[in-house]
């Protein structure tokens, strides 16, 4: 490899400007292909690029992501351990497998929820992604709990 992060692999010369040493990990920005009869094209900006521009992942609307972790995070985790129960048969007794297992089950799933809800865009978005899971899983579990009863 030459110091400029180039090499020939016969049909054309790969460059990865900078992307050198790191792994050797994909970015539209910095991949670029020689090909003899065409120049340089970008490789996968096609792909990549949209017209429309993505608000960057940022610290603003923390208190209303967590606020939906939190809320919606709980329901939804009681709607899965609910539909989770129905389908394992579960009872009330509680030295079994499976009631232990659903037992445990919301708190783990509850704070994934929350931690993962930092991950949206905007406070909007986690509201609106989170409601609309919940109202698939209570769905689900109305669905069934008709269907079993």
């Amino acid at each position: 490899m030459s110091s400029s992060g180039c090499r020939d692999h016969g049909s054309g010369i790969a460059c990865s400007g900078g992307m050198s040493g790191r792994g050797g990990a994909f970015d539209a920005d910095y991949y670029a292909l020689a090909i003899p009869d065409r120049g340089f094209q970008n490789i996968g900006a096609s792909l990549v690029k949209t017209d429309v521009q993505q608000k960057p992942l940022d610290g603003s609307g923390w208190l209303g992501k967590v606020m939906a972790g939190l809320v919606l995070g709980a329901a939804l985790a009681s709607g899965l351990l609910g539909v989770l129960g129905l389908l394992f048969h579960a009872d009330a007794q509680f030295k079994t497998v499976t009631s232990q297992l659903l037992r445990w089950f919301p708190g783990p799933v509850w704070g994934l929820l929350v931690a993962f809800s930092f991950l949206f865009r905007s406070s909007r978005q986690a509201w609106l992604v989170l409601a609309l899971l919940n109202g698939s899983v209570w769905a689900l579990f109305f669905l069934l709990h008709g269907l079993m009863a």
